[in-house]
């Protein structure tokens, strides 16, 4: 007789835990699940994300020995914006380290000026401005004062 599963209560609270966690946190806790999961499990789960195309089995020893997100932001820190866009188009484990910041930080730390697109990537990539590159000064560019932009922002969702 198999053993009874853990209940839907707990199922649900850990599900809306790892939902509401930070990229951080995720990783974290996902290891603290792996670690404590049977081999039988991890190989389902591994069978499910390559039937869903989230895995895709590499046969290429370097990309999986030497393709980690620390070696992309290496070489991503070289390349422009629109260069960066691209590369996060390339596939998942590029898309996953641009969203991780691969790339960005070194571009945003090379920004002069901060605008509100400057901004919106720092936000987008979750970036800690802590974690800009030799920023000894910023220029900060406002587009309009804050009543004002508030005012134009509340025009263009009446419409």
């Amino acid at each position: 007789m198999a053993a009874p599963g853990p209940s839907a209560r707990l199922v649900g609270e850990v599900y809306d835990c790892f939902m509401q966690s930070s990229r951080k946190e995720l990783g974290h806790l996902l290891s603290v699940l792996l670690n404590a999961s049977a081999a039988s499990v991890l190989e389902r789960v591994r069978a499910e994300a390559r039937r869903l195309g989230a895995l895709v089995a590499s046969t290429s020893s370097w990309q999986q020995l030497h393709c980690t997100p620390r070696i992309l932001d290496l070489c991503f820190a070289f390349l422009r914006k629109q260069d960066l866009r691209n590369a996060d188009a390339v596939c998942r484990r590029w898309h996953c380290a641009c969203k991780d910041g691969a790339g960005w930080t070194a571009l945003l730390s090379r920004e002069p000026r901060m605008t509100k697109e400057w901004a919106r990537e720092l936000k987008l990539r979750r970036i800690d401005p802590a974690r800009l590159l030799g920023i000894t000064s910023a220029q900060v560019v406002y587009a309009a004062a804050p009543a004002e932009s508030h005012a134009r922002a509340h025009r263009c969702s009446a419409h």
